[in-house]
């Protein structure tokens, strides 16, 4: 079981045949169709993110945790518009 996070509910309008294409994979899975969209929707956005700064990584700036903080740093970015 994954961890809770706040889920925002969303509308999307799906064609019967792919309506009916989830429902049986829903069966088949034995898993809701609400998590099935969500994880394919994980996947999909995890192969269209941004790529990283150019340069990241490469110079020393004398703090040893910036490499182990990167997610934290580039979310903030993100956040602040600073990063795609």
């Amino acid at each position: 079981m994954l961890p809770y996070v706040c889920m925002v509910k969303t509308t999307v309008y799906l064609d019967e045949d792919v309506v009916d294409s989830l429902r049986a994979l829903s069966v088949r899975r034995s898993k809701p169709q609400a998590e099935l969209i969500r994880e394919a929707l994980r996947k999909f956005t995890a192969a269209e993110r941004p790529p990283l700064p150019e340069g990241l990584g490469m110079f020393d700036g004398g703090h040893s945790h910036t490499t182990a903080r990167r997610q934290d740093i580039l979310k903030e970015a993100a956040r602040s518009g600073k990063w795609p």
